[in-house]
């Protein structure tokens, strides 16, 4: 398993403490499979987040299927912005 630390971190808890702010912004993070399927799960089931940017992190369209899934289980979340990734038809 990957450690993170910093900001991502504490992403991580705010989400799961339904402690973050209206919007969050993945920018500035780097992603790859395993941090996309934290935030997935962390975001699934968090009340306290509105909108969530991962525009332009090269999210591919496998990873991009666990974001989707959020939306399955999320019914807090209003916005999940995805423009600018490598997403196809398994995302879709």
């Amino acid at each position: 398993m990957q450690k993170v630390d910093g900001k991502m971190q504490f992403m991580f808890y705010k989400l799961q403490e339904n402690q973050t702010p209206f919007e969050y912004s993945a920018s500035g993070l780097e992603l790859n499979a395993y941090r996309t399927e934290a935030f997935a799960r962390y975001i699934a089931h968090n009340k306290s987040l509105l909108s969530m940017d991962f525009a332009r992190q090269g999210i591919q369209d496998l990873d991009g299927t666990k974001l989707a899934d959020i939306l399955y289980t999320n019914k807090t979340l209003r916005k999940l912005e995805l423009e600018g990734n490598l997403l196809g038809p398994k995302t879709a």
